[in-house]
């Protein structure tokens, strides 16, 4: 029984895990897109989404601990 309960936070983290680096993928991939479409000389976009991503993340992450 307890190894059961064991599996089941394994894969709910692991699953966390994987939303946070889908997240953060598909914001920075925006970013960089709209970076080449806008023809920035810095990466404003990138780095924008980027880190909107990774506050969309950890939120992300600690709505579903509670």
């Amino acid at each position: 029984m307890r190894d059961l309960k064991n599996k089941k936070h394994f894969i709910k983290y692991s699953n966390m895990v994987v939303q946070m680096g889908v997240i953060i993928g598909v914001f920075t991939y925006v970013g960089h897109y709209l970076d080449l479409k806008f023809d920035t000389s810095k990466k404003y976009w990138t780095m924008i989404l980027s880190l909107a991503g990774v506050f969309g993340a950890i939120y992300q992450m600690i709505r579903s601990l509670r």
